[in-house]
């Protein structure tokens, strides 16, 4: 018996987790680059950085063309379906979200430390099923005084394409302790089969 398709799911989930560090290091770069434009000034830093090329840099590239189904996005859809269709724009952080399947309900979690409610709007599209949660997380501090910052401030954006079967009208939605709880109704499954008594 072949073991093949074990190794093919393992070489899947390492490309998928060499995609995400891939992003996450361009992400910390382009706040470099926005924090210098904005400054003038290049961040302050204990550590010296050379301008060499990362060396998994190109074999994740080259991970990347083999890889057929676009990245981490889209192993996790494979793993999932497309229930939860993700959109965002590019210009704005995306929280990280865990979704949970329980009887009566879906509950979305997604992770915004510092975030009040007065910070946040969650919509619903009636045309197209989607929830948008949008919303800011303010700096803390002054940004004179930065040192080191790892922490993600600024606007996001999260788009949900939900499943027919959810009423997205009595979707509620509260902050705890810097998690965004959302509870999405699930409706109820009506019979598509009618039984016609014959007299």
């Amino acid at each position: 018996m072949s073991q093949e398709p074990f190794f093919n799911f393992l070489e899947y989930v390492t490309q998928a987790v060499s995609e995400v560090q891939r992003n996450m290091r361009q992400q910390q770069q382009a706040r470099r680059e926005q924090q210098t434009a904005t400054t003038g000034n290049a961040p302050k830093s204990t550590t010296t950085t050379t301008t060499t090329e990362d060396p998994t840099a190109k074999e994740d590239s080259q991970k990347e063309e083999n890889y057929p189904h676009g990245g981490a996005q889209s192993f996790l859809s494979s793993l999932f379906g497309d229930r939860f269709k993700d959109s965002n724009s590019s210009d704005k952080f995306t929280p990280p979200i865990d979704i949970y399947d329980n009887d009566k309900s879906y509950k979305v979690e997604l992770s915004l430390p510092g975030i009040s409610k007065d910070n946040v709007t969650v919509d619903f599209n009636k045309d197209t099923n989607e929830l948008i949660v949008k919303g800011g997380i303010p700096a803390t501090g002054a940004e004179e005084n930065l040192l080191y910052s790892e922490r993600t401030t600024g606007e996001f954006e999260r788009t949900l394409k939900l499943p027919g079967f959810v009423n997205g009208e009595k979707v509620t939605g509260r902050v705890e302790n810097g998690v965004m709880v959302l509870d999405v109704p699930k409706v109820e499954q009506t019979e598509t089969v009618q039984r016609i008594s014959i007299n």
